[in-house]
């Protein structure tokens, strides 16, 4: 019977390797990150080589704009793995592999369903707005899911098996612990799983609720204590939430979304959620049709699914409380993906389940899927083979860069006009991640850059070197010196 389970979801599993492939591991594979994910990139690089420290992040200087611990468990790939363009791609690789994992983890909690089916939540899991793009631009996001996401199976384990319930508590306080010093506030929705439990299920009672929950708060409160007794991390800490977080609640830190506008987030869940809105009543539909039922019941009791409920709230408590912040911003909701694709998961699987098996070995259709699977799993590995090194993101700007900090030196300051750094926000990241190269707008460095559009800079003669984007420059009269990189 396991046999022929795992032959009837092979194809499945095989297509869905393939899209992982192609949309995943094909980005982690090139050049290129988007966003602020570079920066984040250039302070791990900085730590692993003794410039700024756990509670102490540099990147052009002191950084307080988030919290450390994802910088510090960067900067030990760098440590571990030397200086390489896919050291923060590698990270955000097994970051998503230990989200998916704990996701699947939960999966497997509440469907009761073979193994062989979990290709399900993971398509899913790849349908869902900025979720890739998390992974593939080095976000904060991937590291606070990992440890949120793993809380919340801890979590669910002992309510559900009622095993080691102090020791699980302790570990999920923990985590949480490990996920507020990585990104803030954000992952506080796991601390709601138990009291949801008990609503939605009654399976224990309104104390044990009650007290696991004080008992899991009373565990972060006292970490986060013992945190802040050390001077450095109180210092670290103190300034993000006074730059950082309570700036961006309080208004301080200007955004654009204040009263109704702070509803934009139901938007952004609507626009990333599309993909499971339409899947869900359609396969419903069809289930109708297939079982002739009528089809407003069998949608209505799929709805009233206990698990499906839960991981619903679950998901809104995790993305709702961002309408606190006055900059919203996409990845702000990340962490509550998971759980919104677990409601899906827990809706569709059995209907998945009951399909497969009429599916023949020895049909076309089931060859035909076999064959399309692994032509395109083959395509998309040859892919990756073929993509490795390339530029993924920024493809000029980031060519140019890459053959511009081969002939100026390292640790040293260059000259740009200010339309290069107006044009890209990722320009000053990119020239720091892989060439430690600080920028002025200053004429006053040996080498200066502009774009091509720009008039070329008085006093200064071309280099001749092979530039789609910018131009650089030389003046050996000026000269602006190394800058020292330790602390």
């Amino acid at each position: 019977m396991r046999a022929l389970t795992t032959k009837q979801n092979l194809p499945f599993w095989l297509l869905t390797s393939a899209l992982f492939v192609a949309f995943m591991v094909t980005a982690l594979a090139m050049q290129g990150l988007g966003g602020d994910g570079v920066v984040y990139a250039a302070i791990s690089w900085n730590m692993a080589h003794g410039i700024g420290s756990l509670w102490h992040p540099y990147y052009l200087a002191p950084f307080y704009e988030h919290p450390p611990l994802a910088f510090y468990l960067e900067s030990l790939f760098f440590k571990l793995l030397g200086d390489h363009f896919w050291i923060e791609k590698l990270y955000s690789g097994l970051a998503a592999l230990i989200s998916i994992l704990a996701m699947l983890k939960i999966w497997k909690l509440s469907v009761r369903i073979s193994w062989h089916y979990a290709w399900l939540p993971l398509l899913f899991w790849m349908t869902v707005g900025d979720n890739l793009d998390a992974y593939k631009n080095n976000l904060l996001e991937n590291t606070l899911i990992c440890f949120a996401t793993w809380a919340a199976f801890i979590l669910l384990k002992t309510l559900i098996n009622n095993r080691l319930r102090f020791i699980s508590l302790i570990s999920a306080a923990l985590l949480l612990t490990a996920a507020l010093i990585t990104k803030g506030p954000q992952c506080l929705f796991v601390m709601s799983t138990i009291l949801l439990y008990w609503l939605i299920f009654r399976r224990i009672s309104f104390w044990r609720a009650l007290s696991d929950t004080v008992i899991l708060i009373g565990g972060i409160v006292l970490f986060m204590a013992l945190i802040l007794c050390y001077k450095p991390a109180y210092h670290d800490l103190h300034q993000y939430w006074l730059q950082q977080f309570w700036a961006t609640v309080s208004g301080a830190r200007a955004g654009g979304y204040v009263g109704w506008k702070r509803l934009y987030v139901l938007w952004l869940l609507f626009q990333y959620l599309i993909p499971l809105i339409i899947l869900v009543p359609l396969l419903i539909y069809i289930q109708a049709r297939r079982l002739q039922v009528a089809y407003k019941a069998l949608l209505l009791a799929a709805l009233k699914n206990q698990w499906f409920l839960f991981y619903l709230i679950l998901g809104l408590l995790a993305s709702l409380p961002v309408m606190l912040s006055s900059r919203l911003q996409e990845p702000y909701i990340l962490q509550s993906f998971p759980f919104f694709i677990l409601a899906t998961a827990q809706i569709i699987t059995p209907i998945i389940a009951e399909w497969l098996p009429h599916l023949k070995f020895n049909s076309s259709l089931y060859r035909r899927l076999l064959l399309i699977s692994l032509l395109l799993l083959t395509i998309a590995l040859v892919n990756v083979i073929l993509s490795y090194g390339k530029i993924g993101r920024h493809k000029a700007l980031l060519g140019d860069i890459l053959v511009i900090g081969q002939v100026t030196p390292r640790n040293s300051t260059v000259s740009v006009n200010t339309s290069v750094i107006e044009s890209a926000d990722v320009v000053q990241a990119y020239f720091y991640r892989y060439w430690q190269i600080k920028l002025t707008t200053t004429e006053s460095c040996h080498y200066y850059v502009v774009n091509k559009t720009d008039l070329a800079p008085v006093d200064y003669s071309l280099v001749p070197v092979v530039l789609q984007q910018l131009v650089l420059y030389q003046n050996p009269n000026k000269h602006c010196d190394t800058f020292n990189l330790s602390l």
